[in-house]
């Protein structure tokens, strides 16, 4: 069932429900309603009797003698004073219940009938008692026909109210299922176009995008979704340009590979170690990217290991300084270290931290002129160890550095492999430092090249094994 025909079908069934609870309040509530104003008329024209008749009886000596005629003339009047008086039957009575004289209304006249001659009245009139002083002197009953006429117009009432409510019950469902449906409409229409959008996204479509109509909980559905489409795209064009830069890191070496195999089958050259030499560095290549790539999968999996023990960092980065002095002085560099302290003890992957120096190192060796130095600042704050690299080099362009971290990326698209790597060893170096908690951003230093900043946390013990 389409959600048009739900909420259409929701609108009439409740309009229904209303006008079925509307009927059953009706009957349920008026018809007592009725009643009670009924009893209270009838008790209150005995009531009236009452007090006539305590005059009268007060008035006679507290004596009966003569309350027929009395009655009747009583009765007469009230006709006369009251053209619609409903008033048919009148009987008083001994406080012990015997009968002392009745009128009874027979057309346009009525007639009285004293003592034991008394008929007893439809017993369904009102009875009130007739006090003097504190003493009750007798009873009277009242049948008043005016009640039935109230009870009659009671189901008159109903009657109307019962067709009105059933009329405009099933007006109000047309109404509400007409409404509904224009409403329903106007829902499903963006909906439509977010199922559309949805099954284009599905089918691979790219540039898919629907229109954000409204700013309600629609809009921001179809806000997410386009959202989700552009993100999408960007893991796709990731994708593509991973399997690229990976079918290109393995063309290289597999070509040289396979060129240096067969010259040595055609017997154009000896094996020998300066011919195989070429092969092994290229086999060797392909170790590197292999786990690099293997690297990265772990930490996208998050299941990343890390053989996490107390270290001191400042050590650490002394040795790494030292092995990189043969190749700075060849590149007329200077290495510079300063620290807060001699010695920073912080509980980490000594071996995934050393990776991430060396290539913080030798890409400031690489990128830094002649003459120039690469300076590492390491700098202690309550929580966290601060380690920032910095070379003389020309910097990172504006629009490389957005994408510095990104797998294969490598700015300058005309440096080789051997002089720009494979562009992984900056995104392997972020993973690694995120794997402990901390951060790896790059920038450019105001009147410098290039500046690295890795913040690692000091006391990662219990997140680590935790």
């Amino acid at each position: 069932m389409k959600l048009r025909s739900k909420i259409s079908g929701l609108l009439g069934i409740l309009v229904l429900f209303m006008a079925t609870v509307f009927y059953l309040i009706s009957h349920v509530f008026i018809i007592p309603l009725f009643s009670e104003y009924v009893r209270a008329a009838e008790h209150g024209e005995a009531e009236q009797w009452a007090r006539s008749l305590a005059y009268y009886y007060t008035s006679h000596g507290n004596s009966w003698d003569g309350v027929g005629q009395f009655a009747e003339g009583v009765l007469m009047q009230s006709d006369i004073a009251h053209p619609n008086n409903y008033v048919e039957k009148v009987a008083v009575y001994t406080p012990e219940g015997k009968p002392i004289t009745s009128v009874v209304r027979e057309g346009d006249h009525s007639e009285h009938m004293d003592s034991d001659d008394a008929e007893l009245i439809d017993a369904n009139g009102m009875v009130a008692d007739i006090w003097v002083g504190n003493k009750p002197v007798g009873q009277v009953r009242v049948v008043d026909a005016g009640a039935d006429s109230l009870q009659d117009v009671q189901m008159r009432v109903l009657r109307l109210m019962d067709m009105a409510t059933l009329g405009g019950g099933l007006a109000a469902a047309v109404f509400a299922l007409l409404l509904g449906f224009v409403f329903a409409s106007r829902l499903t229409k963006p909906l439509q176009s977010l199922v559309q959008g949805i099954a284009r996204i599905g089918r691979g479509e790219s540039g898919v995008r629907v229109v954000i109509a409204s700013h309600d909980e629609i809009g921001h559905v179809a806000e997410q979704l386009n959202y989700m489409a552009e993100k999408l795209e960007q893991l796709e064009a990731a994708r593509k340009r991973l399997v690229a830069d990976v079918a290109h890191e393995l063309r290289t070496p597999l070509t040289v590979m396979e060129g240096q195999l067969e010259l040595i089958q055609q017997g154009v050259i000896q094996p020998s170690d300066q011919t195989l030499l070429p092969i092994l560095d290229e086999v060797m290549r392909l170790s590197r990217l292999v786990d690099d790539l293997h690297q990265l999968n772990l930490a996208d999996g998050g299941v990343l290991k890390l053989n996490c023990t107390e270290a001191d960092l400042v050590a650490i980065l002394r040795r790494i300084m030292d092995n990189f002095l043969y190749e700075a002085a060849e590149e007329q560099v200077r290495l510079r270290l300063t620290t807060s302290a001699n010695e920073l003890v912080t509980y980490m992957d000594a071996s995934r931290i050393t990776q991430v120096f060396v290539n913080l190192l030798g890409n400031a060796l690489r990128h830094c002129p002649p003459g120039g130095a690469v300076d590492v600042q390491v700098l202690e704050t309550p929580q966290n160890i601060v380690c920032i690299v910095t070379d003389d080099g020309p910097g990172i362009p504006s629009g490389d550095l957005p994408h510095i971290f990104d797998r294969f990326y490598r700015g300058d698209e005309s440096r080789s492999r051997e002089s720009g790597g494979m562009g992984l060893g900056l995104a392997i170096a972020r993973e690694f430092v995120q794997a402990h908690g901390g951060t790896l951003l790059a920038a450019n230093h105001p009147s410098r090249g290039a500046q690295f900043t890795m913040t690692l946390p000091k006391q990662l013990r219990s997140k680590v094994e935790g």
